[in-house]
């Protein structure tokens, strides 16, 4: 078991290969797995395996292989599996779990949007079914003044990676489904998105394997290597409308990134704001990690005693005394520190406006995806984005719009920007040191309503 740990395995290529060894077992084909140091790529290995054959391929480290499956054989039983998944990770989840739910085509596409990346793990969204239409709005009632509001641009990348995913599952299941951005409905406000989805078959093979229910933040340290030439090129081929890539790694290009972020981070650390919304949203208990939203601190890779000071600095009374001896400084150093270090730095760039956001967001998971999948790891930095949004908005305080427009001119120089065209997000990109924990979802009954249940039998939020 421990040699299976060293490979770091998403947890369900593991399962998968166990259950067909001990149904190989059983039908009397082998008696132990194989170590092999090079695996034959057939299209079916690499069609279950996407993940694996891409780190064993770069790594040239020992990997496992099995037999052919044999014709017929007795499937694992749920609880053995469950067993053996908590003996080779007992305390790490390797993908977003969820409470039992009929597994129907349409719950996998409502699970799919879920899985979308969000600001501060906030989940802004509710899903919305009515037997013919899936629409994707915004949750008032749960997410108001916690984080964003529902016409941010951080609010629409988030959207923008709900759509991107649905669209990506559906068309993985061969469903022919069409997509209305911004429809005008009083049943539902806030809609950003309806799905129109036809009849639908309980058609849900393989599902689970799909790499966007892998995408994952890692904010922990990454190897020194570079990323390699073809994954670049495919990088900088990536676009969603107007939405467009730009890939640094080079040391002059990613020093101009890091001070962008230092800068941004400095200024944030000075409004009141968004410094709450920070506090609102981190989990430091196992209790308060169960909440299932928010930023669990231990994703966040503090140095030891990090969690105590930062829970003493979340207050805004606090940061505000410490400020005056200049803590915004250290903190915004520590911030884009990683930054300097990183063997690459995405800048995803588009249109201003509402559907310029959403096409970001798309490009956005779109992008992810392709690089976890890849083995390589990301980390977001909405910062940059969020001050120039706020200069936008004259929402910077007076005595840091100097600093803010600076730091304009110097990003719109950095990554060529052109007329109407805004920074919607960085990525620190490399090879990962280690597995990182990861932040839960929220249970599916919390973001989901189906209205072709009576009301008595829906399931309602909160419950």
């Amino acid at each position: 078991m421990h040699r299976l740990c060293q490979h770091e395995l998403y947890d369900c290529y593991i399962l998968k290969i166990i259950e067909k060894f001990i149904a190989h077992q059983h039908a009397g084909r082998c008696s132990s797995l194989v170590l092999a140091k090079n695996v034959k790529k057939t299209d079916s290995f690499i069609a279950l395996f996407p993940v694996f054959v891409s780190r064993a391929h770069r790594s040239r480290h020992h990997v496992l292989t099995y037999p052919a499956a044999p014709h017929s054989h007795a499937t694992l039983p749920t609880d053995r599996l469950q067993t053996i998944k908590c003996v080779i990770y007992p305390t790490r989840p390797s993908a977003i779990t969820y409470p039992t739910m009929p597994p129907n085509t349409l719950t996998y596409l409502v699970k799919s949007g879920h899985a979308a990346p969000s600001a501060d793990n906030s989940q802004p969204w509710h899903f919305v079914w009515d037997g013919e239409t899936l629409s994707i709005t915004y949750d008032t009632e749960r997410v108001q003044d916690l984080t964003f509001p529902p016409r941010s641009p951080a609010t629409l990348l988030s959207i923008g990676g709900v759509i991107e995913n649905i669209s990506q599952l559906s068309d993985f299941l061969g469903i022919p489904i069409k997509l209305n951005l911004f429809p005008d409905d009083p049943r539902v406000p806030n809609c950003y998105a309806r799905f129109s989805i036809p009849d639908i078959e309980n058609n849900t093979r393989n599902t689970g394997q799909h790499p966007l229910f892998h995408r994952h933040t890692n904010r922990f340290s990454y190897r020194k290597e570079g990323i390699a030439t073809d994954i670049v090129q495919i990088l900088t081929g990536l676009s969603e409308g107007k939405s467009r890539i730009r890939v640094f790694n080079e040391s002059g290009p990613i020093r101009g990134v890091t001070e962008l972020i230092r800068t941004a981070s400095e200024v944030r650390f000075q409004i009141r704001e968004v410094h709450e919304w920070l506090e609102k949203s981190l989990r430091f208990t196992e209790e308060d990690v169960k909440k299932a939203d928010g930023l669990d601190v231990r994703t966040l890779n503090l140095p030891p005693g990090g969690n105590l000071f930062l829970q003493f600095i979340s207050e805004w009374d606090r940061i505000k005394i410490l400020n005056k001896v200049g803590i915004y400084k250290l903190l915004a150093a520590i911030d884009s520190r990683p930054v300097s270090k990183a063997p690459a730095v995405v800048a995803i760039i588009g249109d201003t406006g509402d559907r310029g956001s959403m096409d970001a967001g798309r490009l956005l998971s779109r992008l992810w995806i392709q690089l976890n999948s890849h083995g390589i790891a990301v980390h977001p930095y909405y910062v940059v984005s969020d001050q120039l949004t706020r200069l936008q908005k004259n929402k910077v305080p007076e005595k840091l719009v100097g600093q803010v427009e600076e730091m304009n001119i110097k990003g719109n120089q950095l990554f060529d920007m052109g007329e109407n065209e805004t920074l919607h997000m960085l990525l620190r990109i490399g090879y990962p040191t280690c597995q990182p924990p990861r932040s839960l979802r929220l249970p599916l009954e919390k973001v989901f309503t189906d209205l072709t249940k009576p009301q008595s039998e829906r399931e309602l939020r909160g419950t």
